[in-house]
């Protein structure tokens, strides 16, 4: 998909906890569940899933003439970041959704499994959507992206019973949209949707979950990052703009990252109210001091946004 994976983030989180309770309602439940809680779980679910489908055709798909649906291949697409944005999604949505159906009082087995797999089905849909439309189609590639992140919240949920790695976003401002606003955004705010140039998805791990480390907090990550920069077109950079402006000639480069993260529902989670607060935006890395690689060329960040 030639739109931001990170736009589907934003987009998904309003309704992934609705559509995890839809799911989670065609599970067989314990007597002793709350009422009220079901009632809640249904009532958001029916809205929250049909009110974001149609947000998303009336401001994604609306401008562009319908087709039966059909795939192509983005699998080279923005230096494999669209795809990892994807996963990073599934991931998210599904941790969402786990919690949201423990909270509801399902069972462990059914939190991990039902809950964990909304992310995959809700774009799933969203996918369907892509494939229905003359400017887009369904992506496979996407499909396994989603794939990949699903199956790192439920593997480490049923391996560990928590989540000793995280998948995290974060955004930084870069002068590339500049010469394609239309394409890479006009706003601040567009550009850390679209600008692929500025966006690093990390692995970040607790280190002190794998091995006993009685002087580091258990709240401190380690963070391995991938990034790309130079990109003005999402295969290759075009010679010209939209508007015949010629543009100037940027190497497309890979990047790598070495930073600390950390993990605030852990830092704060005396408190169940802010320890809760921070764990919903757990998708966003915190900026930190990073090391970076491209082009076989180290370099320092103070901080890394």
């Amino acid at each position: 998909m030639a739109r931001s994976a990170f736009q589907k983030i934003l987009t998904s989180f309003a309704f992934a906890i609705s559509l995890g309770n839809a799911i989670s309602q065609s599970v067989p439940a314990d007597s002793s569940l709350s009422k009220t809680k079901k009632v809640i779980l249904t009532s958001s679910t029916a809205i929250g899933y049909a009110s974001s489908m149609i947000a998303l055709d009336e401001l994604w798909y609306n401008d562009f003439k319908r087709s039966p649906i059909h795939s192509f291949n983005d699998f080279n697409h923005w230096m494999g970041i669209d795809k990892i944005g994807h996963a990073t999604t599934a991931f998210h949505i599904g941790f969402t959704g786990y919690h949201a159906m423990k909270w509801a009082g399902y069972t462990e087995e059914q939190s991990t499994y039902y809950g964990g797999s909304i992310g995959f089905v809700y774009l799933v849909g969203v996918e369907i959507l892509d494939g229905t439309s003359s400017k887009w189609g369904f992506s496979w590639a996407d499909i396994g992206a989603n794939t990949l992140g699903t199956s790192l919240f439920i593997g480490q949920q049923k391996l560990w019973g928590q989540q000793r790695f995280l998948l995290r976003f974060s955004s930084s401002q870069t002068n590339y949209a500049q010469y394609r606003p239309e394409l890479l955004g006009e706003t601040r705010y567009d550009q850390i949707l679209k600008d692929y140039n500025g966006q690093t998805y990390w692995l970040s791990a607790h280190a002190g979950d794998f091995v006993e480390l009685p002087k580091i907090p258990t709240w401190l990550m380690l963070s391995i990052g991938y990034g790309a920069d130079g990109m003005l077109g999402a295969e290759i950079n075009p010679s010209f703009n939209d508007d015949g402006t010629t543009l100037p000639y940027f190497k497309r480069n890979p990047q790598l990252y070495l930073s600390l993260d950390v993990d605030l529902s852990r830092l704060l989670q005396k408190s169940k109210f802010l320890s809760g607060i921070f764990g919903a935006f757990g998708f966003l890395k915190i900026p930190s001091p990073t090391l970076e690689w491209t082009n076989g060329v180290c370099y320092f960040h103070p901080i890394h946004w």
